[in-house]
């Protein structure tokens, strides 16, 4: 997951399977993944499969919204889960697999870059924002403000 860090103010894609994403790369290193992300102002656009969305309570470094620099929407039902994310950041794809695997290979193209990002428009078109709780969003301010961060 570093190797996206390398890289500033920048926009990108991910179709990523938070929950299983989340055990199998342990909550610290997405902690001090998303801490420095929000300082390199590295934005994210993530679809979730509805299956897949943890507890932000559990999980506040997960949280959606301008001072996150994160959008999240969840997948229509009939984009049923999966288990390896990808995450598409300038010409570069990050695949990343669970468990189950334990692969990860980051492949530079531009071509693949654009075939992935035109599939992850038409998911994102016809998924939904995700809308954490009152009890989620006091936890994800929560991490905002202990990274120096002000909440929105």
């Amino acid at each position: 997951l570093r190797a996206p860090l390398l890289h500033r103010d920048m926009e990108s894609e991910s179709f990523w399977p938070a929950k299983i994403m989340t055990e199998t790369l342990t909550p610290e290193v997405f902690a001090r993944f998303n801490q420095e992300r929000i300082k390199n102002n590295f934005w994210i656009r993530a679809i979730w499969p509805v299956d897949q969305v943890p507890d932000l309570c559990q999980a506040p470094f997960l949280g959606t919204g301008k001072a996150f620099k994160r959008e999240i929407r969840l997948a229509p039902k009939s984009v049923t889960s999966f288990s390896m994310g990808y995450w598409i950041y300038g010409d570069r794809v990050a695949f990343v697999s669970s468990y189950k695997e334990s692969v990860g290979f980051i492949i530079e193209s531009r071509e693949l870059a654009e075939t992935l990002r035109a599939a992850f428009e038409f998911v994102w078109q016809a998924s939904n924002p995700l809308v954490p709780s009152k009890k989620e969003k006091e936890a994800t301010d929560g991490f905002l403000r202990s990274i120096g961060v002000k909440p929105e």
